[in-house]
């Protein structure tokens, strides 16, 4: 039998009482651990994918100075593109 669905209604509904159950941070934090580690360890992909999502929510990094650099670069091309001549 392919118990891969059950596994993963199960990951979902573990999620689902810590949100409804805890009232606080300090309450979810320790819920939420034991969360993340079943999930990290339970050889469903697309359920890793959500605990890496939800773990980036927690790791306060953010992709601004890649966006940054981005955005200056497509500002430079932008400015090469208006002011190259037109070969033709």
């Amino acid at each position: 039998m392919n118990f891969k669905p059950l596994r993963a209604w199960r990951i979902k509904a573990f999620l689902c009482d810590i949100v409804a159950a805890a009232t606080n941070a300090k309450e979810a934090e320790p819920l939420l651990a034991r969360w993340y580690s079943w999930v990290r360890r339970c050889r469903l992909e697309p359920m890793k994918q959500v605990a890496k999502i939800l773990n980036a929510f927690d790791s306060q990094l953010t992709n601004g100075s890649v966006e940054a650099v981005n955005g200056r670069i497509q500002a430079a091309k932008a400015k090469v593109r208006t002011t190259a001549p037109s070969v033709i």
